[in-house]
């Protein structure tokens, strides 16, 4: 339990921002870092995990990708959040970053998990090479590599929702 407070006090905030940028809703966010602190605690692998803060990132990252999977296949609808597009001079560029990202973060539900936390870790938490090939055991250079696989994956996935939305057919 030390470590886990200890996670919590040194990353907490870190791991909050990581669920709000993949979910988009702060509401989403707070319930989800309740939940992986909460499976963390009881998690075997937590505790014997040589890289604690590695751990509780994928754990993280498995947490708010099942929320959007689960909430796109229930639902079938866009979400959209109001904060997230306060940052545009106006209405009409609000919506369409809202879409984009939207149509992002739902084509990655698509990619498998490696290639979901690779991109999520280095596009959307800022992560560099270096600090994701020491996480993983690999050197940057494979990291750079597995990074550009997974866009050329992510881009086959858009191409092909966008061509389903143009036919008429639903994403």
């Amino acid at each position: 339990m030390p470590e886990l407070v200890e996670l919590l006090n040194d990353h907490g905030r870190n791991l909050f921002r990581l669920l709000y940028r993949v979910t988009l809703r702060e509401d989403i966010s707070e319930d989800l870092m309740q939940e992986l602190f909460l499976k963390l605690n009881a998690s075997e692998g937590f505790h014997s995990a040589t890289n604690p803060l590695a751990y509780a990132r994928q754990s993280a990252l498995h947490l708010a990708f099942d929320w959007r999977r689960d909430r796109i296949k229930f639902s079938g609808t866009e979400l959209l959040d109001d904060e997230v597009t306060d940052e545009l001079p106006t209405p009409l560029d609000r919506l369409v970053e809202s879409e984009q990202i939207q149509a992002v973060l739902d084509a990655m539900v698509g990619l498998s998990p490696r290639n979901c936390e690779l991109l999520t870790m280095h596009f959307i938490q800022q992560e560099s090479y270096e600090t994701l090939a020491t996480e993983s055991g690999k050197t940057p250079h494979q990291i750079r590599g597995l990074c550009h696989k997974a866009l050329v994956q992510l881009r086959e996935l858009l191409t092909e929702t966008s061509r389903e939305t143009n036919r008429g057919g639903k994403p």
